[in-house]
């Protein structure tokens, strides 16, 4: 029978201690083959393009009694539908093309609770062929505390053709300037 591991301590990159029920025995080995996930870094980008609050309601609370990570990528999701109707537009309908979500980055930086006004400053930059990254960062108003940061990267698509699209030209110059 193997035996049942009772809890992991990692330790950034180095030898984690680990201790462990072995037929009924406590004892403490290292494994030199744990490693711990390397941390994202966002990176402020220096100008937003729009900003709104979002209030945190009880049910965006989890049981540590404050935001939960699900709640704050769905009060993304709703900062996200403001601005893009901020240029008339939605997520079925960026100017023609339809917008998906590939991936999502998230830096918690402090709790968020129940009652408070969160200020959500986005930008849309890094602009490719079929797609860019849309950036949030999210103060409390009450003392502009940072909540967190965010980063979705957003791809341009035709669902009836099943094909990515080129980011239409309207949205991009509303963020880059020509010279």
């Amino acid at each position: 029978m193997a035996p049942a591991c009772r809890s992991v301590g990692l330790h950034h990159g180095r030898q984690a201690p680990i201790r462990a029920a072995v037929l009924g025995m406590k004892k403490t080995v290292f494994l030199d083959f744990i490693y711990t996930m390397a941390r994202i870094k966002l990176d402020v980008p220096k100008q937003f393009h729009f900003k709104t609050e979002i209030d945190v309601r009880v049910s965006d609370i989890n049981y540590g009694n404050h935001m939960g990570n699900d709640a704050l990528l769905s009060i993304l999701h709703e900062a996200r539908i403001r601005f893009l109707a901020n240029y008339e537009c939605k997520e079925l309908d960026l100017f023609g093309v339809s917008l998906i979500m590939s991936d999502v980055a998230i830096q918690y930086k402090n709790e968020a609770y129940h009652g408070d006004v969160l200020q959500i400053e986005l930008t849309a930059y890094d602009f490719g062929v079929t797609s860019f990254d849309l950036f949030y960062y999210v103060t409390r108003k009450s003392d502009q505390k940072i909540i967190a940061m965010a980063k979705t990267h957003m791809v341009c698509y035709n669902y009836n053709e099943k094909k990515m699209k080129e980011v239409p030209e309207k949205f991009l110059n509303f963020f880059v300037s020509s010279t």
